[in-house]
């Protein structure tokens, strides 16, 4: 842990604050995230990090549609839900458009359409889907299309972020985080890690920057 920074280092500690394992109340998070829709027909969580008083947590999950031979993965990864401390207006998805299964929302997300933004460099990568386009824009500013723009560009890794409720969803496919192949060799271990890492620091910078902003938000109306 000397080779990682201290934010990355806080947010791990965090996220371990209470572990649970099995049969957990947190099974909803994929479901009320919306980021691949209703398409999934039984969802297996794995390992789960949470902050019950700040309602965040990151959690493993398998999502599948259909049964025996029809059975197909439609997500298999981590789930990251961050309390941004303020509801949103509306509901607003972010998905690299290549890639993914399903639409995003729920059964009850209403009126999202396709948005544009004001960095064509941008769409070419992601789709943003909102019904509240002011809304969409605040989040997605300069700064944090930037964060996500050059991540994407150095891991080519697809992700998925939604902003509802009060909410920040990400999400990014994986293996097993917690529980490593035993047969994989040292390198390839330190490899799997390092990419893990980036993934705690892509999610810590993301939050970091959309709380900020709307923390000075209540400031400025003295809430």
């Amino acid at each position: 842990f000397d080779l990682i920074n201290d934010g990355v280092r806080i947010f791990l500690q965090k996220m371990a604050h209470a572990w649970q394992q099995g049969s957990n109340p947190l099974e909803s998070i994929y479901a009320e995230s919306g980021l691949y829709g209703t398409s999934a027909t039984f969802v297996a969580p794995g390992d789960i990090f949470t902050i019950e008083d700040d309602g965040h947590a990151v959690m493993e999950v398998n999502a599948t549609r259909g049964s025996g031979k029809s059975r197909v993965t439609v997500f298999a990864g981590l789930i990251f839900r961050f309390n941004i401390g303020r509801a949103f207006a509306g509901e607003t998805y972010i998905r690299e458009e290549k890639w993914g299964d399903g639409y995003v929302g729920t059964g009850a997300t209403q009126g999202i359409r396709v948005t544009t933004l004001e960095w064509p460099e941008f769409e070419k990568l992601f789709e943003v889907e909102t019904n509240n386009e002011v809304e969409a824009r605040e989040i997605l500013d300069p700064q944090f299309m930037e964060i996500l723009h050059d991540w994407w560009q150095e891991h080519k890794t697809p992700v998925r972020l939604a902003f509802k409720q009060e909410y920040m969803y990400f999400s990014v496919p994986s293996g097993d985080l917690f529980e490593p192949s035993p047969f994989s060799s040292i390198e390839s271990h330190k490899e799997e890690l390092w990419g893990y890492l980036s993934v705690f620091r892509l999610a810590e910078s993301l939050f970091a920057h959309i709380e900020h902003k709307y923390r000075l938000d209540l400031k400025a109306l003295g809430q």
